[in-house]
């Protein structure tokens, strides 16, 4: 929930999205439904400019529609027998894939954007992830790892592989897509099962 009462801003995120994490999550493309209409949206709109090619682009998106989907359905019987694990990431940028996957949503660290948190919230931040039951922890590309290292540190937790929700860590180009889900999907399981 909101922390911070309803400003107009949160109030019109909610009216047209009954995510939890509507107007703070930015990482729509984490749920492959969303791909799927971005597929549909970006061969009418090229179909427009370019009438003659129109069957091709959407026999393309249809094909990109029809992997994604078998992908979809891979990750997701991979990642179901662990709908009721805990995991605890840097910040909150997984709640479309979260739920999009019927997992339990993410415990962020959210310490802010302050370099070194004090460490009364470092303690705070622990005692959340212990009461969480949370099993795995994860960093983040481009986020300072040992923030979650401190969090975790005479805990259960283990220490995850790093999460890119923004595909940092990939090269760009076809496929690309793919292997960010993937990677999502396999570094979690990969502490899950460990």
């Amino acid at each position: 929930g909101h922390d911070h009462g309803h400003d107009s801003h949160d109030e019109a995120a909610e009216d047209h999205a009954d995510h939890s994490h509507a107007g703070t999550d930015p990482h729509a493309w984490l749920d492959p439904d969303n791909a799927a209409v971005w597929l549909t949206a970006i061969a009418a709109a090229l179909s427009r400019e370019d009438p003659e090619n129109a069957a091709t682009y959407q026999a393309n998106a249809d094909a990109a529609a029809a992997r994604i989907a078998a992908l979809d359905a891979t990750l997701g019987a991979g990642l179901a027998p662990h709908a009721d694990q805990r995991f605890v990431v840097f910040h909150d940028a997984y709640g479309y894939f979260t739920e999009h996957f019927g997992l339990q949503p993410a415990v962020p660290v959210s310490l802010g954007d302050a370099s070194t948190p004090s460490a009364a919230r470092i303690g705070q931040v622990r005692s959340q992830i212990i009461k969480s039951g949370a099993v795995c922890a994860f960093p983040e590309y481009a986020h300072d790892p040992v923030l979650i290292d401190t969090v975790i540190e005479g805990s259960n937790v283990r220490l995850g592989g790093e999460l890119s929700p923004e595909g940092g860590t990939l090269e760009h180009g076809i496929g690309q897509y793919d292997r960010l889900l993937t990677n999502m999907a396999e570094t979690l399981i990969g502490c899950f099962e460990a």
